[in-house]
C-alpha cells in the first residue's frame, strides 16, 4: 500500500483526538514530505535517509519541532500498524540531544 493509504487510516484515528480543522495541517505536511521522497516507504534504509535528508534542511527550530511532532506520530502509527518495525524519529531526537548536551558540557560556565 502506499502513503496515502496509511494516511487515511492515520486521519481516521485522529479524529477522534483532535478538531478536523488540526487536520489540515498535518495532511499538507504529509503530502509534501512524501512530494520530497515518494520511495520513503519501500524499506527501512530509504526511509531512514528521508528522514535524515529531510531533517537536515536548515530551517527554524520552530519548522523543525512541527516537523518532528507531524512526522514522529505518524510514523509511530505506522509502528503499531506494522508498517515500520521503528521509528527513525526517536533516533533524531536522540541525536539531537547529544549534541545539545556535548555542546552545554563544552561552553558551559560551570565546567572546570
Amino acid at each position: 500500500e502506499g502513503w496515502e493509504s496509511f494516511l487515511e487510516l492515520f486521519l481516521f484515528e485522529r479524529k477522534a483526538e483532535v478538531k478536523l480543522l488540526a487536520l489540515f495541517p498535518i495532511i499538507s505536511f504529509m503530502h509534501n514530505i512524501f512530494k520530497r521522497f515518494p520511495r520513503a516507504l519501500h524499506s527501512d534504509k530509504e526511509l531512514r535517509t528521508s528522514i535524515l535528508k529531510y531533517f537536515s534542511d536548515d530551517i527554524k527550530p520552530a519548522t523543525f519541532n512541527l516537523r518532528r511532532k507531524y512526522l514522529k506520530a505518524f510514523l509511530d502509527f505506522l509502528v503499531r500498524e506494522n508498517v515500520i518495525e521503528k521509528n527513525p524519529v526517536d533516533f533524531i531526537l536522540l541525536s539531537l540531544s547529544l549534541i545539545c548536551f556535548s555542546f552545554f558540557m563544552a561552553y558551559s560556565p560551570f565546567r572546570n
